[in-house]
């Protein structure tokens, strides 16, 4: 990290629309056989992404969750960076949070923002304010 740079945690959120559900669910389905063809959609590198359980994302007709590292170059990096893709109608989103937490509170930040996500693109009216999960929340300074 560079001193006075953007530390850790990285959220990127990203939508893509098709002409169908089904191309949209098609695109899902390719991301679960090779999850590592995904781009990342900052210009974060991440190592290797393993597919985990299925996240409940209502408002979703399908969706993945992944880990991965943020570092890339070291094999011995820890799971620092998780990943949720879902399917509402003909929408496709990626949202990423990447490095600085835990396996597990990356995983809990990105599902809680791919139900955010979901909620609002399934309304079909424009989105209210994010909501950030604590674990990713700016800390206060005194």
């Amino acid at each position: 990290m560079v001193e006075g740079e953007p530390s850790p945690p990285f959220v990127s959120v990203a939508v893509l629309t098709f002409t169908s559900p089904e191309v949209a669910q098609a695109v899902l389905a390719a991301i679960h056989q090779a999850p590592n063809d995904l781009p990342t959609s900052g210009p974060i590198p991440r190592g290797a992404r393993t597919i985990g359980d299925d996240p409940d994302i209502p408002d979703a007709t399908a969706a993945l969750a992944f880990h991965g590292a943020m570092d890339d170059q070291d094999p011995d990096a820890p799971v620092d960076s998780a990943g949720v893709d879902f399917v509402v109608g003909n929408q496709l989103a990626t949202v990423d949070v990447q490095g600085g937490l835990s396996a597990d509170a990356a995983l809990a930040a990105a599902v809680d923002l791919a139900r955010q996500q979901a909620r609002c693109l399934a309304s079909g009216g424009p989105c209210s304010a994010v909501t950030l999960p604590p674990s990713i929340q700016p800390a206060s300074g005194s």
